[in-house]
């Protein structure tokens, strides 16, 4: 549900952006500060859970480089969106694994939460 709830935010947030660029100008400071926060939600999204917040960040991500408000031929101001996205969420999500890291855990958390191996040889089908 958390991950669902900061997708949601980051999708919101892409509306908020939108407008703010189309009411002001795409490189406005409410539109950047609207698009970095919504790549955060997509972040936290991200770790809360991978694969719904990397769905939300892909999201976010085709909004930016095909349906922002930039003018079409603009490609360099979309990427440069993406970008903001992008760094955003990765800055969160990466700034979330800070304490995991310092305990020295990171090996035991990648193997808890991608390597599904020993999971996946006990399940069975009822």
């Amino acid at each position: 549900p958390l991950a669902a709830l900061f997708a949601l935010a980051a999708l919101d947030l892409v509306l908020v952006w939108t407008s703010a660029g189309e009411r002001e100008s795409p490189g406005s400071r409410r539109a950047t500060w609207a698009l970095a926060a919504a790549g955060a939600a997509a972040g936290l999204s991200i770790a809360s859970k991978h694969t719904t917040g990397f769905a939300a960040l892909a999201a976010l991500v085709a909004t930016a480089a095909l349906l922002g408000p930039r003018e079409w031929r603009d490609m360099n101001g979309r990427a440069r969106d993406a970008g903001i996205a992008i760094g955003a969420a990765l800055a969160v999500a990466v700034l979330l694994l800070v304490p995991i890291a310092a305990q020295g855990s990171l090996g035991e958390f990648w193997t808890y939460a991608f390597e599904k191996g020993e999971y996946v040889a006990s399940a069975s089908i009822s």
